[in-house]
């Protein structure tokens, strides 16, 4: 379904470690968390994905990655928050594809909507908008950058 066959992909790394297909139009996301492989392809574009575990200690690291305007968005009290937060700034950097990023400063989440499945934000000023999906004992954000773009997510 994604037109994809051994012989006509090649794997390149970008500085940042991420994959890189060469001649594959769009991009690829690759992400895991112990049983769990998600990958994400974006048609257009650029794409990131991340997954985590629901049980893992967010509260222990969230001043490294959570912003004060980030606090006060409506779902902040929801107990998957942090790990909605987490998720969607690990995909927006891996959709970013850059080093030395400040996930306070550089990547800003404006909008997580578990009822839609919705997460918004901004990476260097740059809108970008994904996809919440929980799962079993865990949450996968997938953003791109392009609004409105068809992507496809795997498990």
């Amino acid at each position: 379904r994604w037109r994809l066959n051994d012989s006509a992909l090649r794997v390149a790394y970008a500085p940042s470690g991420e994959p890189l297909f060469e001649g594959l139009e769009g991009s690829i996301s690759v992400t895991h968390s112990r049983k769990v492989v998600a990958v994400a392809r974006a048609w257009q574009g650029r794409c990131g994905i991340d997954i985590e575990q629901l049980d893992r200690n967010f509260e222990r690291i969230e001043d490294k990655y959570i912003s004060t305007a980030e606090r006060v968005i409506a779902s902040a009290d929801d107990p998957r928050f942090r790990a909605a937060v987490w998720c969607a700034k690990e995909a927006m950097f891996k959709c970013m594809g850059r080093t030395g990023v400040d996930f306070r400063r550089d990547l800003l989440i404006t909008d997580v909507d578990f009822a839609s499945g919705c997460v918004r934000g901004t990476a260097f000023g740059e809108r970008l908008e994904g996809v919440i999906q929980l799962l079993e004992g865990a949450i996968l954000v997938a953003v791109t950058t392009t609004p409105n773009s068809q992507f496809e997510i795997r498990q």
